[in-house]
């Protein structure tokens, strides 16, 4: 029969406790990582944070982040994605697919760059493209808010009833 140790300060946390503190962890983590995001406002952290504000203000969109690069599996250079792609992109119920660019308040898209040439196909081929932008005084949650509306204002963006 095992026993517990009398002195707590040496005894090791049973299981139950183990996940009690784990979860602890996790909840303080997640909080933290929110509140890190909202502080250092960067084109990376609002992508950060449209993607966590997403689901439950626009619940008939779903957000993806998409990787463009290349990466060594298995000893093997793998490429994925294609260069000047949008950071994400978008499926509205119904199958409706919009391409969306995140850049920060110093961020353009340079002429003949990739990231022109696909936003160029893109409207050739009548695919949804929108670049949001960060605006200088801007909290993150506001700039997240007004990304959300620019969002939904584009043709499609919410299915027809």
């Amino acid at each position: 029969m095992h026993r517990r140790a009398s002195n707590t300060a040496t005894a090791r946390p049973c299981i139950a406790e183990r996940r009690i503190l784990r979860l602890t962890e996790i909840a303080h983590r997640k909080a933290t990582n929110i509140a890190t995001i909202q502080a250092k406002m960067s084109e990376s952290n609002a992508q950060k944070l449209l993607l966590l504000r997403a689901p439950e203000k626009l619940p008939t969109l779903r957000l993806f982040r998409r990787n463009v690069g290349m990466g060594i599996f298995d000893g093997r250079k793998v490429r994925f994605g294609i260069k000047g792609q949008c950071d994400l992109y978008a499926i509205v119920d119904g199958g409706r697919h919009i391409e969306l660019e995140c850049k920060s308040i110093d961020g353009r898209i340079k002429p003949e760059s990739p990231q022109a040439h696909w936003r160029d196909w893109c409207f050739a081929h009548h695919v949804p493209w929108l670049c949001l932008t960060e605006d200088q005084g801007e909290t993150p949650e506001q700039t997240v808010s007004r990304w959300i509306v620019e969002i939904t204002a584009i043709p499609g963006s919410t299915p027809k009833p």
